[in-house]
């Protein structure tokens, strides 16, 4: 009875570990970030190798604000880098790190056409180009149905 019990309880846990949706998990597994999203930091990286850079490793801290920017563009209805030194300043206290950029885009309805987008516009691809080594990348689809995007760089 006792062996029941225990194996419940861990089954209990490991399910509400499961839901736990307010703090991402940092194993990179995919479990915090999109399968967009992926595939954005995918399309990047190719980008960046095939220019002779490194690629970007996600990192959860950095998604947590792209996400809460994006949130805040979703809120506004419209595309900003509103609060972007402090957004930025509040980063690199929480994690360290030095340069730090930020792309954003909303309306394109694939990871493949924003990337492209980006690629396009020059100040956009110079962030993509960065000497950066870390990113964040939120995409998300307002409740009418618009993608938002946000991509934060940095240098650690």
């Amino acid at each position: 009875m006792k062996k029941l019990l225990w194996i419940s309880l861990a089954i209990l846990f490991l399910a509400l570990q499961a839901c736990d949706i307010d703090e991402p998990d940092d194993s990179l597994d995919g479990n915090y970030y999109s399968e967009t999203e992926a595939q954005i930091l995918t399309l990047v990286n190719e980008y960046r190798l095939s220019e002779g850079l490194k690629a970007l490793t996600m990192d959860s801290v950095i998604w947590r604000y792209a996400t809460e920017h994006n949130n805040y563009q979703i809120n506004l209805e419209d595309i900003n880098h509103d609060n972007f030194s402090e957004r930025i300043e509040n980063l690199i206290a929480e994690i360290g790190g030095g340069a730090a950029a930020e792309n954003v885009a909303m309306g394109y309805e694939s990871p493949e056409a924003v990337v492209q987008g980006w690629i396009s516009s020059e100040g956009h691809r110079l962030n993509m180009l960065g000497d950066y080594d870390l990113t964040g990348i939120s995409a998300k689809k307002s409740s009418a149905g618009d993608w938002y995007y946000c991509q934060i760089f940095l240098n650690k």
